[in-house]
């Protein structure tokens, strides 16, 4: 009878180990979407920009608002992306103008480069 305790125990625990393992593994080769942080600049709000890269591709989305109570004329924006390790990549986003109280999502896509480890984000406006 000790003999099968220990047996049903030590399949338990290799249950166990298996299920954790597979787990792990799987989590680890799926490539989550990165969320950075929502900023405002000069009466622009920046949200839900993400980054995901698939395929050898990235590909960023944010949403813009412009919050301001008139026309946001621009030209283009700058968005710096920065990793831990200093490393930077700036995109460029050509638009126009923004009305007031006006959103857009921006997206640019087919980035022949992996951004993924990228988790700091600032945007210039130029104007």
């Amino acid at each position: 009878m000790k003999k099968n305790n220990k047996k049903r125990i030590i399949m338990g625990l290799f249950a166990i180990v298996l299920v954790v393992l597979i787990y792990g593994i799987g989590k680890s080769l799926a490539t989550p979407n990165s969320t950075l942080k929502n900023q405002k600049v000069d009466g622009l709000s920046f949200e839900n920009a993400t980054i995901d890269y698939t395929n050898k591709l990235s590909t960023f989305t944010v949403d813009v608002y412009n919050e301001n109570k008139k026309v946001y004329n621009m030209k283009s924006i700058n968005i710096i992306l920065k990793k831990d390790d200093n490393d930077k990549v700036t995109l460029t986003y050509e638009i126009d103008k923004l009305e007031s109280d006006e959103g857009r999502k921006i997206i640019i896509d087919q980035i022949d480069y992996n951004l993924d480890g990228y988790k700091q984000i600032k945007y210039k406006i130029n104007k």
